[in-house]
């Protein structure tokens, strides 16, 4: 046999293989270049890369000399033996093997082959077979491809490491992501929590987030009736018709009676079969608890058998939370405008004794005088007669105020100068304090902001009968200053006692009042006053400006 010089180590370019190696971009292409540098230290009839799998059970071809592998990489097995005989060989000077240490062994791997393994960091991650169509290798050709071996197995353990570096990388991009996009989630839930849109329409929408942050189509809100120990669907999103009457309540009720999330797994359908649209593997259900009650539950339902982390249970809990709160919400809501409506009865009822039924009571008794008032003194009957006009006119005045409270449409139907108008004209009749009223204004005012101010001026008004002792009170709706179509200025001035500004009773709230109705509609409020030199009060309004 001549001599090969290729064969000898030190004239190998062990500088330029070892950097074409060390630069692979992924194991296929360090296994081709492998067997390329194989070719330049010894030429060989036939030669191979297999790697070992994650579950060291299979190798699989990622190269081979002289037939590639298919596109799809070729596998076999190795038995538990053979991998033992693999690891026990000496780091420092390792064993060559031969096809026969071996079981499963693919054809193309001849006795006459011979075997090397790819250790990294003491693990066995791959062989590699190199081999003659006569004889064996030469000791020193064996000598130059373990070393060719230890320089792959160095790249691959660096492959390795980069790609379960990137791999983490995504993984901590996807956590950021999926954090970033349950932030979003729960920041509008909460817009929708804090408005006063319907329960059904909220409790809709935590659903909807709930399944799409867990990647799924379906899912539902859950009613519970203690009394009865019955389930009730308050919304569902998702889920097909036939499936709602057909559902599985064993982990509903479970998740209700021991307040806790449940996960339930169906039995798997046959080979044969697949989950239809209309079915589902996986349920996984929290419980909805007001103040430590259990009021329902949410169930998220998947296609497909899935297992849930700790983080993901705790995720679906807090939407749980989440739908309490807007049951909570629900119910205080409606107690407040159940408490609004009742309080709202009682002051009408208390006007209604106040002022109609005093006044209509007052008339029956002067009605019924007048008759022998009216054959014995004509000129005292006259008076009286006045006085009844003036009572029943007032009864009259109050009786519309009450209605036009009672239908809130009348303001947007009626101007606003109307409004102030017959407020000045109920509260000289009840009052009989004079009041002046000048208008030089009929704005183009919305239907809120019409409300807020007839309360503004009936509280300021309300005050002076109250607490000022005035003797007359001046009224006036006057332009804006520039003047203008739209806007106005509310003038209120009478000429009572006055008040100290800095030391106002904190149980007298009807400044705040008027403040906060002010607010709402973006007016301005003004109060000018002393003790000993009576009030004024100004309301400035104009319309907002509009933006793009």
């Amino acid at each position: 046999m001549s001599h090969l010089p290729s064969t000898d180590p030190l004239a190998t370019d062990w500088t330029s293989i070892a950097y074409q190696l060390c630069h692979a971009r992924d194991p296929a292409q360090a296994s081709n270049l492998l067997l390329a540098s194989l070719q330049q230290v010894r030429p060989l009839d036939r030669a191979g890369v297999a790697l070992l799998s994650h579950r060291q059970t299979r190798l699989y071809i990622l190269s081979s000399h002289p037939h590639p592998p298919p596109g799809r990489p070729a596998e076999f097995r190795i038995s538990k033996q053979s991998l033992a005989r693999l690891e026990a060989a000496p780091l420092a000077a390792r064993d060559i093997f031969t096809p026969a240490d071996f079981d499963h062994l693919p054809a193309s791997i001849t006795p006459q082959t011979t075997i090397f393994s790819l250790i990294s960091r003491g693990d066995i991650v791959g062989i590699v077979w190199a081999g003659l169509a006569e004889g064996a290798l030469e000791a020193q050709a064996q000598a130059s491809i373990q070393h060719l071996c230890d320089i792959t197995a160095a790249t691959l353990a660096h492959l390795d490491i980069r790609d379960h570096l990137v791999n983490k990388q995504k993984e901590h991009q996807l956590q950021l992501l999926r954090r970033q996009q349950v932030s979003e989630g729960f920041r509008y839930i909460l817009t929708i929590l804090n408005s006063d849109r319907p329960l059904s329409e909220v409790l809709r929408y935590i659903i909807s987030q709930a399944c799409w942050l867990f990647d799924t189509t379906m899912g539902a809100a859950f009613r519970w009736h203690a009394e009865t120990t019955s389930l009730q669907i308050i919304v569902q999103h998702g889920i097909p018709v036939q499936r709602l009457q057909s559902l599985d309540t064993h982990p509903l009720y479970n998740a209700i009676y021991h307040r806790q999330a449940t996960v339930s797994t169906s039995a798997p359908p046959a080979a044969a079969q697949k989950i239809s649209s209309s079915e589902f593997a996986t349920s996984l259900t929290t419980p909805i608890l007001i103040n430590d009650e259990p009021y329902g539950c949410i169930a998220l339902y998947f296609a497909e058998e899935r297992s849930f982390s700790q983080e993901e249970i705790n995720l679906a809990l807090t939407f749980s939370e989440q739908a309490a709160l807007a049951i909570e919400n629900a119910r205080l809501r409606a107690e407040a405008e159940k408490q609004a409506v009742d309080s709202e009865r009682q002051r009408l009822a208390r006007d209604l004794h106040d002022a109609i039924t005093q006044n209509l009571f007052a008339s029956n008794l002067i009605a019924e005088a007048l008759p022998l008032l009216w054959e014995q003194d004509r000129a005292a009957a006259q008076a009286k007669l006045q006085e009844l006009k003036q009572l029943n006119q007032s009864a009259l005045s109050e009786m519309r105020s009450l209605l036009l409270e009672l239908r809130p449409e009348s303001f947007a139907e009626m101007e606003l100068g109307d409004l102030i108008q017959q407020l000045q004209s109920i509260f000289a009749s009840r009052t009989q304090i004079p009041v002046r009223f000048q208008q030089q204004h009929n704005p183009v005012v919305p239907a809120p902001v019409k409300v807020q101010i007839y309360r503004i001026a009936q509280e300021a008004l309300n005050n002076i009968a109250k607490h000022a002792q005035a003797t007359a009170i001046h009224i006036a709706l006057l332009p804006p200053s520039p003047p203008a179509h739209q806007g106005f200025v509310l003038h209120i001035q009478d000429n009572g006692i006055g008040f100290d500004q800095q030391h106002v009773p904190s149980q007298c709230m009807g400044i705040n009042i008027m403040k906060e109705r002010a607010q709402a509609v973006h007016a301005e409020l003004r109060i000018e006053t002393a003790s000993g030199r009576g009030t004024t009060i100004q309301c400035l309004w104009a319309p907002p400006p509009i933006t793009l």
